[in-house]
Formats: structure tokens, sequence, C-alpha cells
């Protein structure tokens, strides 16, 4: 199988860091599949380069997924810890929407939802790290369904494990939060193929 191929040219395109440019020079490869330097990324625990990469080389569909599985991550907790506030779940639900039949209807209903999810964690932003999650997810989901911007996608993963590290307070629990999330955006990418 043939996946999408990663070079330094490829990775000045879509606008990589020019740390993560270096590294690449420096490692005297030419050009890898990206499940094999995403494998490789997860396995020397360059996450959160994983997480940016991945981002950036899905498309529309395969970013929106992304969003949504790593915002389902932290959904239970955050309702837990605020079970009248149920704006995220919403809006989460509103993203599935535009994924199974993305109109601009769809869109539309799914924008407002994130946007009604990202007022309602306002309050609690800052204060507990799954509300963060849930403020950033919410955010994340209306710029991914608007135009399933890649950096949105970024940070809602970000955001999720780092609410999971807050929750557990263990290192530990945001780096499997991460992998999780890591290997099923290479999931994703493989099922495009």
């Amino acid at each position: 199988m043939k996946y999408k191929l990663i070079t330094a040219n490829r990775l000045r395109e879509i606008r990589a860091c020019s740390e993560a440019i270096e590294a690449f020079k420096e490692s005297k490869i030419k050009s890898v599949n990206s499940i094999t330097l995403l494998k490789k990324m997860l396995k020397e625990e360059y996450l959160e380069w994983a997480n940016w990469l991945i981002t950036h080389i899905m498309t529309r569909k395969q970013c929106l997924s992304y969003v949504i599985y790593a915002a389902e991550q932290v959904i239970d907790i955050y309702e837990k810890q605020h079970p009248h506030n149920n704006e995220p779940r919403k809006a989460i639900e509103a993203a599935r929407k535009v994924l199974e039949w993305d109109s601009k209807k769809n869109r539309n209903v799914a924008a407002a939802a994130a946007a009604d999810a990202y007022y309602a964690t306002y309050d609690a932003y800052a204060v507990d790290a799954v509300a963060d999650a849930a403020y950033y997810a919410a955010f994340a989901v209306a710029y991914a369904v608007a135009d399933a911007d890649a950096d949105a996608a970024y940070y809602v993963a970000y955001a999720v494990a780092y609410a999971a590290y807050y929750v557990a307070d263990a290192v530990a629990v945001r780096i499997k939060m991460q992998r999780k999330i890591l290997r099923y955006g290479i999931k994703l990418l493989k099922l495009e193929v």
C-alpha cells in the first residue's frame, strides 16, 4: 500500500516548524510514507509532533473524524463534573451529522452547537482541566466543521490528552491518551488508501 509520502519539501509545504524539518533532514531519509513515520514518532514518543503531522496530512473527512474521536475521549469525564451542561455533547453530535452528510445546513447547525458549547464551558475555563478540554474541543469542532482546519484538530487532540493528565494527575495517563488518539488517526489514514 502506498501512503502519502513525507519529504522535507512536503514538511515545508504544510508549514512544519524549522526544528521538525531539520530533524527530518538530519535523519538522512529522502522520503518516507506517512504511516511509517507516524509509527516511528509514536515509538520514539514525539507525540506532539505526530499529532501535528497527522492533522496536517489528513483529508477533511479524516480530520473531522479525528476531532470527534478526540472530543469523545473526555466528554464522559466532563459530564460527570458538569452534569447540567450537555452543550459539548450536542456539539459532538452535530459534528457527527456533518461527517455523515456534509451539507451547508448541517455545517451551520454544527457550528452553532459548537459555539454554544464553547460559551457554555467558558465560565469553567481555566478552573478545571476537563472544562478546559471541553472548551478547546468545542472551539476546535467549530473550526473543523467550518473548514476542517488542521490546527484546530491538533489543538483538540492536544487539549483532550492534557485533560486526561490533569484528571489523573499523571504523565503516563496523558501519554496513553495521546497514543490512543494517534493510533485512531493512523487507522483513519490507512482507510483512505
